[in-house]
């Protein structure tokens, strides 16, 4: 199986080899067929925690978690500019899927794949069809919500307003890469989020929640 680590050439002066934290979803074998075990859910003294989401746009991106010397975080970024000091959970990528060790000695990482627990939560209660006005805690206001197969469209309520953001939805994730930077839409965040629908119970009734999150780890690093 061809490894997760993509080597491609780089100008430093002159050619050098880089790698590309490129995560893929499943367990590497071992010669005896055996899957890799946990690696970083604890790190060993002198190692800290590091994370990175590739391919955040992916409607399931899948996070890696490793254990590095924290000096070297300098030198690892080089490789993977998406690497960020901390853990995948903080992110939202809490369901383990798997660990592997991509690429060749010395430039050889064991690491953990994480990925969204609502992506096998929410398989069963995802809606093909929805219409609903939520309100939108950071931005002050309400905006309607309408999913129509596999397409999800973001409206404000609010007149004064009238930008549209379509998205692609996947049932399978229950969740859409959303682009708020649209013609007439004030203050949008400055990257691509994940808007994920839960189902939210209690005693008295059911109803949904549209979570907003940042794989990238571009606002929590603001």
């Amino acid at each position: 199986r061809q490894s997760k680590w993509s080597l491609r050439q780089g100008r430093l002066g002159g050619m050098i080899s880089r790698v590309a934290f490129v995560l893929g979803a499943g367990a590497l074998l071992q010669a005896g067929g055996e899957a890799l075990a946990p690696c970083c859910q604890t790190c060993k003294p002198g190692l800290a925690k590091f994370y990175s989401v590739p391919n955040p746009d992916e409607a399931n991106p899948e996070c890696g978690e490793c254990c590095l010397q924290p000096s070297l975080y300098s030198f690892w970024k080089l490789f993977e500019p998406k690497l960020l000091p901390g853990d995948c959970a903080s992110q939202g990528f809490t369901k383990y899927n798997g660990t592997e060790t991509d690429g060749v000695w010395p430039l050889s990482v064991t690491n953990d794949r994480y990925v969204r627990a609502a992506a096998s939560q929410q398989k069963t209660h995802c809606p093909r069809e929805l219409q609903a006005i939520y309100a939108d805690m950071h931005d002050g206001d309400k905006k309607r919500v309408i999913i129509s197969g596999a397409s999800m469209t973001i409206k404000p309520v609010d007149g004064t307003q009238t930008w549209v953001v379509n998205a692609e939805f996947d049932s399978q994730s229950c969740s859409a890469v959303v682009d708020f930077n649209v013609p007439g839409k004030p203050n949008p965040p400055p990257v691509k989020l994940v808007a994920t629908l839960w189902n939210s119970m209690s005693t008295e009734a059911t109803k949904t929640e549209l979570e907003f999150t940042d794989p990238s780890g571009t606002l929590a690093a603001q």
